[in-house]
């Protein structure tokens, strides 16, 4: 397909409209690039472009990103005034769209939706049940404390790996919460100020958000105090500090990590973070991929495993088939090759192949769910489940 377009390409007598990869209008060449090279090079941005109130910076990638969301509000309120067919993804993005900006409703319902959420967070004791509840929240809607991706290994990208983070500064950098100096104290105030309301609004006394703030405040500020400059950011290398989960459990004991790898339904506890893909068994590198699809939309996809539990405990076998649920919750489509009883008992459809292994079998001897594979004579499994 690359050489035909190129053939295409070569025999069209149509003229090319280049787009030149500089616009020299950002420039301002009135400024000697000797003298001051930043006002040399965005001088004429910064002219065509001058810094509004509500921005602290405002580049090419901010203006992109203020087109792509002025885009998608004509998008969303275009959806919001169509009749879409119920059920549809149209309708259910102009449904959401339009109770967010029902502001009567949202001032009527307060924290209300979220009560639930606060009396569990506010009833947690111990480290198990504070395990249990970041694992969950990092799941599900937030980063407290830390971050956690999977993405491929920086120094070895044929395999993925677990990664962390630094997390948990609602105010975004550190410096916020530890330079003494007479702006960052306003800052400070400030910000401990309107958690303080923040407390407020969601049901707490006077006496009991201030305290609440106070403490808000006291947790981030001690996350700050750990976390990298913008500059010691910048640096691969002190960033890349791989380790097996005992060494995780060995240095950082602070949280039940058994508690939390099983309530994030990573999946990936038994793993030594750092092991070449090609050293996994096929079980293990499958469960290392499946890891990375949590948390995103599925509507649509099929994932297909061939013997994904291999290798596993009966209990993590169990926290494989929470993850499979949670991708079909997602409308993912699962089809596993498997000989383990646990995960044919929780399959929706079942094909039995046979009427022997190897050589002696590839034929389908009996289909359909698992009542019915039960009760077909031809089964081989049948009698076992």
């Amino acid at each position: 397909m690359f050489a035909a377009a190129l053939l295409a390409t070569g025999c069209t007598s149509k003229s090319t409209v280049k787009t030149p990869g500089i616009d020299l209008s950002n420039l301002d060449t009135t400024v000697a690039c000797g003298d001051d090279f930043y006002d040399y090079a965005c001088g004429g941005w910064m002219k065509k472009n001058p810094l509004k109130p509500e921005y602290a910076r405002f580049g090419s990638f901010d203006q992109l990103r203020e087109n792509n969301r002025e885009q998608i509000r004509l998008l969303f309120e275009e959806l919001g005034k169509q009749k879409a067919e119920p059920g549809s993804i149209a309708q259910k993005i102009g449904d959401l769209y339009n109770m967010g900006l029902d502001s009567v409703r949202l001032n009527e319902e307060g924290a209300s939706p979220i009560a639930e959420e606060l009396s569990r967070i506010q009833s947690l004791s111990g480290k198990e049940a504070i395990s249990a509840m970041i694992g969950e929240m990092h799941r599900t809607t937030s980063a407290p404390f830390f971050a956690i991706y999977v993405d491929a290994d920086a120094k070895n990208s044929t395999m993925n790996i677990a990664g962390w983070y630094q997390a948990g500064m609602n105010m975004g950098d550190r410096d916020y919460y530890i330079a003494d100096d007479e702006a960052n104290s306003k800052i400070r105030d400030s910000y401990r100020n309107y958690i303080q309301k923040i407390f407020t609004l969601s049901g707490y006394s006077a006496e009991s958000a201030a305290q609440a703030a106070a403490t808000v405040l006291k947790v981030e500020t001690e996350i700050a105090k750990a976390a990298f400059t913008r500059e010691e950011l910048r640096d691969p290398q002190a960033g890349y500090n791989v380790m097996t989960i005992d060494e995780l459990k060995r240095q950082f004991g602070g949280l039940d990590w058994d508690i939390y790898f099983n309530t994030v339904d990573l999946g990936i506890g038994y793993l030594t973070l750092g092991e070449a893909t090609p050293a996994l068994s096929g079980g293990e590198a499958q469960r290392l991929k499946l890891a990375s699809e949590i948390g995103k939309v599925q509507d649509g996809s099929i994932f297909i495993f061939d013997e994904p539990s291999i290798g596993l405990h009966p209990l993590d076998v169990e926290t494989l088939l929470r993850v499979f649920d949670t991708l079909i919750n997602q409308k993912a489509t699962i089809i596993v090759i498997e000989h383990d009883l646990d995960v044919i008992r929780n399959s929706d459809y079942i094909i039995d192949m046979g009427p022997e292994g190897g050589q002696l079998g590839g034929e389908i001897i009996a289909t359909g769910t698992v009542e019915e594979i039960k009760q077909n004579k031809n089964s081989k499994i049948g009698k076992y489940l």
